[in-house]
């Protein structure tokens, strides 16, 4: 394996250092070259394993969820919107919850940043129990009968947040100016939070709005635990394949500031002819700078070569059942944001969304493929305000960290998180092993392309290069009413509360 003393970089006019050289590459008597693609024919995995209706058709309605011993077996719900319904119970307090809950503050003077509900069992009546424990003053645990999908769920509220006005700019840059080291180390510190199979996490705000809900296997959980890990061995292998033939471009110094010394560190990552490290993204977006123009391909989904299209093609339609559990959580989530966000895929021309998702319920434009890239503290500028993420591969470590509320994840791979990200600052913590992380978001400027003008151009081109115009009123779809976002700050909870 190469040494990387000094990471290549392309030469410029100038003669200074030019941006990073995308992998692989090799080292020849003349210096380091870049090296094509591997010309070996691929064959990437294109199964689609059965939805979650024609599962329950085919007698799957029985299957059973991880319980404690001795506890009945819960029946698999039948429909989507079951599910959803099913989830989202795991993640709510009732009134009573929050009643009781108040009530015990007020009792006990208990002060603190959050308040703990652990639903370790499935108790009757709700009781409390345990006081402050550890370094975390002011955390009381809870018994949560009929609360959860699955014992061992953890429902945290956290008192000094209000999702409305929080904000965390203020943070952001003295966070990005930490080593790679010291952002570990930040990590390191905040409590640990390891979630069994089958389990959840949930963060809520003052106000009980949720911020952060982290899924431990939620595939096994929805598809069964032999098609579940079938699933997202399948994913894993598929993008490993597709890297051989289109290496990934490596990113820029946005989120990822720290490539050059993680590289530095591992560069069995960047080495030929086993380079796995860089980013795709795959879908639509807006491009920075030129919002008005309106959404357009991105790269690495329009601009590949005719020899790598039908892999990419058959790259992006595996994904299918991955974009329906992450469809499905984002629902149990939150309902309204998920069906804005469908709606808004189903109103672009038909010819412009085959090109990147074989979907019919896609309610995701843009998704990102982080090939063992470290991740600095963040938020997603632009981004809606549900971001999901699941990570594969084979690694240790990469717990999920979120600086507000100062915990870390255990995040292994086929877990599925969807935080705020655009209110929350998130980073990931080191690792060994392989990475790779998938992450679906829909940029904000999106919407307001689809719902924003009652006139806007289509964006189809004529063969003279002219484009014509026509009106567009949009103030429902399929029933499901359309908010204003004409501006920027319109994220108000009308739109996105729970």
């Amino acid at each position: 394996m190469l040494h990387l003393s000094q990471l290549p970089r392309h030469s410029t006019k100038e003669g200074t250092p030019g941006k990073l050289m995308r992998p692989p590459y090799h080292e020849t008597p003349t210096g380091i070259k870049q090296m094509p693609g591997r010309k070996e024919p691929v064959t990437i995995d294109t199964t689609l394993y059965p939805t979650v209706k024609s599962r329950v058709e085919g007698g799957f309605a029985s299957m059973k969820l991880s319980q404690p011993k001795g506890k009945r077996p819960r029946l698999r719900p039948r429909t989507d919107s079951e599910m959803e319904d099913w989830f989202d119970k795991g993640m709510t307090l009732t009134p009573e919850d929050k009643a009781r809950q108040l009530a015990r503050r007020q009792k006990r003077g208990v002060r603190g940043c959050s308040v703990s509900f652990n639903a370790s069992k499935y108790t009757v009546p709700l009781d409390y129990y345990g006081s402050a424990t550890g370094n975390h003053k002011g955390t009381v645990y809870l018994d949560v009968p009929r609360l959860c999908i699955a014992h061992g769920n953890i429902i945290e509220v956290f008192l000094n947040i209000d999702v409305e006005t929080h904000n965390s700019r203020p943070h952001l840059a003295g966070l990005q100016a930490l080593s790679l080291d010291q952002c570990d180390a930040l990590g390191a510190s905040y409590q640990q939070i390891e979630i069994g199979a089958g389990e959840l996490y949930v963060a809520l705000d003052r106000n009980y709005r949720r911020l952060l809900v982290v899924f431990a296997n939620p595939f096994s959980a929805i598809y069964g635990e032999e098609v579940g890990k079938r699933i997202v061995k399948q994913a894993t292998d598929n993008i490993t394949k597709y890297c051989e033939i289109q290496p990934p471009g490596l990113p820029g110094n946005i989120r990822h500031n720290h490539t050059e010394e993680w590289l530095m560190r591992n560069p069995q990552h960047y080495a030929y002819p086993n380079s796995r490290c860089g980013v795709f993204h795959w879908g639509i977006w807006a491009q920075q700078g030129h919002e008005s123009l309106g959404p357009v391909l991105t790269k690495d989904t329009n601009g590949v070569g005719s020899n790598t299209r039908g892999d990419l093609q058959g790259l992006l339609a595996s994904f299918q059942n991955i974009s329906q559990l992450t469809r499905l959580l984002l629902g149990a989530i939150d309902r309204s944001q998920r069906n804005t966000m469908q709606s808004a895929i189903q109103l672009l021309p038909g010819h412009f969304r085959n090109l990147w998702t074989n979907y019919d319920n896609e309610c995701f434009s843009l998704r990102a493929c982080l090939i063992n890239v470290v991740t600095e503290p963040h938020l997603d500028h632009g981004d809606l305000d549900w971001t999901m993420s699941t990570p594969l591969g084979k690694f240790e470590g990469a717990g999920f960290c979120v600086f507000e509320l100062e915990r870390c994840l255990h995040f292994p791979a086929g877990s599925t998180a969807g935080i705020r990200g655009s209110k929350l600052i998130h980073f990931t913590r080191l690792w060994t092993g392989s990475r790779l992380c998938l992450v679906s978001t829909m940029h904000r400027s999106l919407l307001r392309h689809v719902f924003g003008n009652s006139e806007r151009p289509n964006q189809t081109e004529t063969g003279t290069g002219r484009r014509h115009t026509r009106k567009r009123k949009h103030s429902s779809v399929n029933g499901v009413s359309l908010p204003d976002l004409r501006n920027e700050g319109s994220d108000s909870e009308s739109f996105l509360r729970n």
